[in-house]
């Protein structure tokens, strides 16, 4: 049995992403593309053993597991090339452990949104600090904050462009415990991941301490989020869209407080730990029921050698 975390059996990066762009061009299970572009860390020669490794372990796990497990169905779509026999693939998506439930409070959260995560393009840095722009260009005088909570490579960039917006704090890297707390206090959390996650994570733990995600409408986000029923969801990669979102927010406070309490629903009831638990207890029970002939080969021989 194996579970699926990234795009790895078929992307050299294993995340289908290239030049700030989702690229598939190597989704069809040939790696050439990949060697190519020289995508495992830039070197056309150090991607070429990646490749091949891909390619030796896709034809093992193809004779020798008995169950495969994507974390999302977007994620098991966009890896369909494996061609793995579909009475074997299930999708779990991760747990996610939450803090305690929210105590009800008759006050509002503050009036701010918070983007926590790796600061980079990956995750939609850029396209974040457009959106910012472009809402405040359209409301000036608006009171919404926006907190950063994180660090990478683009951190300096950050705190360069935080330094002219008076809206906007940067709070960095900070223990697991205090970026829940800043979360928490927050109307909702912005993701503006440009590769498509095969798990949206921190939309997932926004959920859990009752607060509505923005994120965008490509990967995993689609299946996870409900858009206005416990989050929204924008047009991916477009800052105008994400932007608008900010404004709806802006506009109306109250309907993302409401959004938060279904979002925490929603977390109790699709991402609980327990829920979890027994359905990954359930894939092992089908997966010891149903061994495949490969396995049982490659055993007897061990076995007798």
């Amino acid at each position: 049995m194996a579970t699926f975390h990234n795009y790895r059996l078929l992307c050299a990066t294993g995340d289908f992403f290239r030049a700030g762009q989702p690229c598939h061009d190597c989704a069809t299970g040939i790696g050439m593309p990949g060697v190519q572009h020289g995508c495992y860390r830039g070197s056309h020669l150090a991607t070429i053993p990646v490749v091949a490794a891909n390619a030796a372990h896709r034809s093992a796990w193809q004779r020798l597991l008995s169950a495969y497990v994507f974390i999302s169905a977007s994620q098991r779509d966009l890896m369909s090339a494996l061609e793995l026999p579909a009475d074997r693939v299930f999708v779990k998506h991760n747990l996610v452990v939450s803090p305690p439930s929210p105590a009800p409070s008759p006050r509002l959260p503050e009036h701010q949104v918070t983007y926590v995560g790796r600061l980079d393009a990956a995750k939609g840095i850029p396209l974040l600090m457009q959106s910012w722009d472009a809402f405040r260009a359209q409301s000036p005088s608006s009171a919404l904050r926006l907190v950063v909570v994180g660090a990478g490579p683009m951190e300096d960039a950050v705190r360069a462009w935080a330094a002219h917006h008076p809206s906007v704090e940067v709070v960095g890297l900070v223990p697991r415990d205090k970026a829940v707390s800043v979360l928490g206090r927050s109307l909702a959390a912005v993701v503006t991941s440009q590769w498509e996650e095969t798990f949206g994570l921190v939309a997932v733990e926004a959920m859990a301490v009752g607060v509505a995600p923005i994120a965008p409408d490509r990967g995993s986000f689609p299946e996870l989020i409900g858009d206005s029923a416990d989050g929204s969801l924008y047009r991916a990669g477009d800052p105008t869209s994400l932007a608008a979102a900010l404004t709806d927010l802006d506009r109306d406070p109250q309907r993302y407080v409401e959004l938060g309490r279904r979002a925490r629903a929603s977390y109790e009831r699709r991402f609980q730990p327990e829920a979890n638990l027994d359905q990954l207890l359930d894939i092992y029970r089908f997966a010891m029921a149903h061994p495949v002939e490969g396995l049982q080969r490659a055993l007897r021989t061990s076995a007798t050698g």
